[in-house]
């Protein structure tokens, strides 16, 4: 039944997806990366290697329904007693002394139409498990890609802020150096300290294009960045409150089950070959005209059955029952894998909340009055140079720090959607 309902199914995008041009709208990377659903609907439309495997989906229900349809009969036609020789009798005209027929063979298949078609639709089946799974892939890696050029773009504006609080310090100590109030050398280090930040903005700056030319290669259009910023992160890859059983989550996934189905299809193989050793039989029937024989005209029926002697499929059995063990060792390693994967997501995903909770929560505040108050302390030359430069450079590293944690975590909830097949489950038709 499951099967009939399968083919019941139609192509919904292949063939308007086969020769048309990518649009050339931009990819809003805030609401791609909040929404799964709609990443997943834009790389149906969009992305060549969806699309391939789309095809290769086309292909197994094709082959499928090439299972479903009956041998060929064949047709057959004769003439005869064309003469060759000038002996030929004067007295008879030639078209009289001709022979002819015509007849029709049929080979019937015994117990291998069943086998073949089980086999053909539990491709077909694996063929659609693999096309939902290469979804889901393309969808983790584009969300990846979205919020690398978003972590950038936070990234940057923290460098750009910094370097220009730098810039207008350095001017307003360059007032200080005028009245005497500075050394040459403290501003020199003003001076050195701005440009290393401005290098740091350039390579920032240099990342940030190499992301967004990531990003639309894999979105195929140009990905837009909005005033979010890190937040967007906060946001992306989400996972629910409660997490299904891990390893219910695998078993469901469409990799393991593209796996499963293969194996099933390779047990059908299996008695498909092993019912070769069933000789087909040729049924055939035909009707002969000879003027020459007493009884003119005759219908002849007949049967032709193979023996078996050399192939009896024997070869084909033992292919696919190594097809059907490896299949198998497949699903079992796919399964301990991924449960060991997962395990550690989960472990890292907690140390990373830990640590985002005492940086966002006690360090980044601490920092924040700390540079306020190393700076007027060093206006009213309280401190030194060291100390002021020293307090800037940690809160800067100590923003770049809790961002990266965040993008991190957000990388671990990607894989954690990945591993437990939730973006599976948004892209299949019943999700």
């Amino acid at each position: 039944m499951r099967a009939l309902v399968y083919f019941a199914v139609p192509a919904i995008f292949l063939s308007s997806q086969a020769h048309a041009s990518p649009p050339a709208e931009r990819a809003p990377a805030s609401a791609l990366l909040r929404d799964p659903a709609a990443l997943s609907a834009w790389l149906r439309e969009r992305s060549p290697e969806v699309a391939g495997s789309a095809a290769r989906e086309a292909e197994a229900r094709a082959e499928a329904g090439s299972a479903r349809l009956f041998p060929n009969p064949t047709a057959e036609a004769s003439l005869g007693n064309i003469s060759s020789s000038a002996r030929a009798p004067r007295d008879v005209k030639p078209a009289d002394r001709l022979s002819w027929g015509a007849g029709l063979s049929w080979e019937v298949e015994l117990g291998k139409r069943g086998p073949r078609i089980r086999a053909a639709d539990l491709e077909a089946l694996s063929a659609r498990a693999s096309f939902e799974e290469s979804l889901a892939e393309r969808v983790a890696e584009a969300r990846a890609a979205l919020a690398e050029a978003v972590r950038l773009r936070a990234r940057q504006t923290i460098l750009e802020d910094s370097l220009e609080a730098s810039r207008q310090n350095v001017e307003l100590q360059k007032v200080r150096l005028d009245h005497g109030d500075l050394s040459g050398s403290e501003y020199d280090r003003l001076l050195v300290d701005s440009i290393h930040q401005a290098s740091d903005a350039d390579r920032g700056r240099a990342e940030l294009e190499a992301a967004l030319a990531t990003c639309a290669g894999i979105l195929v259009a140009p990905c837009e960045l909005d005033d979010d910023g890190a937040d967007a992160l906060d946001a992306a890859a989400a996972l629910p409150s409660e997490l299904p059983d891990a390893e219910g989550a695998v078993r469901s996934r469409p990799d393991y089950r593209s796996i499963d189905l293969s194996r099933r299809a390779a047990e059908q193989e299996g008695a498909l070959a092993r019912r070769r050793a069933i000789p087909d039989p040729t049924f055939s029937v035909g009707f002969e005209h000879d003027p020459f024989n007493e009884v003119a005209d005759w219908i002849q029926a007949g049967v032709g059955i193979p023996l078996p002697l050399f192939d009896r499929g024997q070869h084909d059995v033992a292919r696919a029952v190594a097809r059907q063990r490896a299949l198998d060792r497949d699903a079992t390693a796919l399964v301990v894998q991924e449960l060991a994967r997962i395990r550690a997501l989960e472990e890292r995903r907690r140390s990373l909340e830990e640590s985002l909770r005492r940086l966002e929560g006690e360090a980044v505040p601490l920092s924040a009055g700390i540079v306020a108050s190393t700076l007027a302390a060093f206006n009213h030359g309280e401190i030194g140079m060291t100390d002021w430069l020293l307090v800037r450079r940690e809160n800067t590293e100590l923003l770049l720090q809790v961002l990266d944690l965040r993008g991190e975590l957000f990388a671990v909830r990607n894989d954690l959607r990945r591993a437990y097949g939730l973006d599976a489950a948004v892209s299949s038709p019943d999700g």
